[in-house]
């Protein structure tokens, strides 16, 4: 069982992450917007760098998340608690934007 500690450290580790997460991929589309306004090809080398960035920390986020937080809920929380959990999880991934659900990727 984590210690309340722990949990607080890597919670908060994961949403520093996300914030990044949001604020890079930001910046790189009002960089590829001015980039596109101003057809300068040249700035995509740095556009490329943020996004091999935000690549590298979502992969060690992610590895973080499934080695050992998404294995909490099981431990912290009682039978009722979970399910309650995993209809949230559902009704949240059902309310998906069109362009963030795996169907539209793979056409």
């Amino acid at each position: 069982m984590p210690e309340s500690k722990e949990i607080h450290k890597l919670i908060g580790q994961l949403r520093d992450d996300h914030d990044f997460f949001m604020i890079e991929l930001a910046a790189v589309v009002k960089q590829l917007r001015a980039l596109c306004s101003r057809d300068q090809p040249g700035g995509l080398r740095e556009v490329r760098e943020k996004i091999d960035a935000v690549g590298r920390r979502l992969d060690a986020h992610n590895a973080l998340e499934e080695s050992r937080v998404y294995h909490w809920a099981a431990l912290l929380l009682d039978p009722p608690a979970q399910i309650a959990l995993n209809e949230n999880i559902r009704r949240e991934l059902e309310n998906l934007p069109p362009r963030f659900r795996k169907s539209n990727r793979d056409e």
